[in-house]
């Protein structure tokens, strides 16, 4: 009988490890003979290749989202510890960039069931999201209960009508697949 292959998580983007110096500065070495490579060049090289890095982690996640306004659900790290949070985005890029606001240290993954996990550290603590595609009946829906249009949710929270378009199939899905 054939193994089943244990799905794993794709990163996008991760420099909760940093990048290592004393490699880089040796690379740089070895691509300049003669040249004297400073602690500089080689922070430099290091930012231009977290740059790169975070660059294709933002086209990615264009290519797996699309248009699409996005769903965020989670826990934001505070000092007085870690509180639910959900919100709408018109787009991805929002969405992420919202995520890690003021945070130094970034993961960004696709688990195997296709969600988006946004980790992300700051003096405070550490926020942990989760985004989905919010569908066209998703988006009515909060429209409406935003607008406060006589529906039978109009007396939820925002947390609560976040959480029902979050948990139901209807209202939110998961991206495709990362190649």
């Amino acid at each position: 009988m054939a193994k089943k292959m244990k799905k794993q998580n794709i990163t996008l983007f991760d420099n909760y490890d940093g990048y290592n110096f004393d490699e880089e500065k040796a690379a740089l070495i070895e691509c300049n003979p003669g040249l004297t490579i400073t602690d500089e060049m080689v922070w430099d090289s290091i930012r231009e290749m977290e740059d790169e890095d975070w660059c294709n982690c933002k086209h990615e996640l264009r290519d797996l989202f699309g248009d699409n306004k996005v769903i965020v659900s989670g826990s934001a790290g505070t000092w007085q510890g870690n509180v639910g949070a959900a919100k709408m985005f018109n787009d991805i890029e929002s969405a992420v960039t919202a995520c890690i606001k003021d945070c130094d240290y970034i993961e960004v993954v696709q688990l195997p069931d296709r969600l988006i996990k946004v980790c992300s550290s700051h003096h405070d603590g550490t926020n942990v999201f989760y985004i989905k595609i919010v569908t066209e009946r998703g988006w009515t829906l909060y429209d409406n209960w935003d607008f406060n249009y006589r529906t039978k949710f109009a007396n939820l929270t925002e947390y609560q009508i976040l959480e029902k378009i979050w948990n139901d199939s209807h209202y939110s899905k998961r991206c495709a697949a990362a190649a």
